[in-house]
């Protein structure tokens, strides 16, 4: 997941097939892991405020980084699915701190 990560802060091109290092799992285990973190947030496994204080920044970020997005928007349209992904989405939009 660095790898995903590092590019994300980095502003480089992510994915491979646009110039990046990282292959599509790299991006669906990097973003799968916050969805997942999500879902535990929402069943109130997780405390979101801890949760937040220690992921909300990768969030955020991955949330505004366009390739990422492009991604998203991508596989939703190809599996017919606007929910994919909607928790990063929600993570990013609802429960992270107002700066």
């Amino acid at each position: 997941m660095y790898k995903v990560r590092r590019a994300i802060e980095s502003k480089e091109p992510i994915l491979e097939s646009k110039g990046g290092k990282c292959s599509y799992q790299d991006v669906e285990d990097y973003i799968g892991y916050f969805e997942s973190l999500y879902d535990l947030m929402e069943a109130k496994i997780l405390n979101v405020k801890m949760t937040n204080g220690n992921f909300g920044y990768y969030v955020e970020e991955a949330y505004k980084n366009e390739e990422i997005k492009d991604y998203i928007a991508e596989l939703r349209r190809e599996l017919d699915d606007e929910e994919l992904y909607i928790g990063i989405e929600k993570w990013a939009k609802d429960n992270l701190p107002k700066y």
